[in-house]
């Protein structure tokens, strides 16, 4: 799936450092686990939202994304779902009125994009939330600079442009 996401909606969704992550679990070997951890070791506040579990971490869960506080405005959501389950996530945020929606690498449809870019809200999609949350580190910082050089990054598309 070709990017057409740019480093000012990346930026965009980064102003504010609480989200819900909707996709958070306990099991270590998947993506929602390592976000979950990695965002709150990066100073974010995260919401874990999975219908399936009522802790993440040790932490509350939610079961959706309306079972958010309302208190806390949170108008960020950050998607690692299986694909087949994006649309509806989407849906609900859509509803929800979510400003700004991530959907993590591999966890992205056609639909959910064209749902989202028809809405007019910030949708970013196509590259990993890891390599831009700051500070990145490691293995992430490492990725990122391969896939700038490799075009594959907002930063490198966008530097062509100048």
């Amino acid at each position: 799936m070709v990017t057409t996401v740019s480093m000012e909606a990346i930026n965009t969704f980064f102003k504010d450092r609480k989200l819900a992550l909707f996709g958070a679990t306990n099991t270590k070997s998947e993506f929602g686990n390592t976000a979950y951890k990695e965002l709150k070791e990066r100073g974010f506040t995260v919401y874990p939202v999975n219908y399936r579990l009522t802790t993440v971490g040790g932490k509350h869960c939610y079961t959706d994304l309306e079972s958010l506080p309302e208190d806390k405005r949170i108008s960020r959501v950050l998607i690692t779902t299986l694909p087949s389950m994006t649309n509806q996530v989407v849906l609900d945020a859509a509803s929800l009125g979510f400003e700004h929606i991530w959907i993590q690498l591999g966890s992205e449809t056609p639909g959910a994009i064209k749902l989202l870019t028809d809405e007019g809200i910030n949708v970013i999609y196509g590259q990993c939330v890891l390599m831009f949350a700051e500070p990145v580190t490691s293995y992430h910082l490492l990725r990122r600079y391969w896939w700038t050089i490799l075009r594959k990054t907002p930063i490198s598309m966008e530097s062509n442009l100048r």
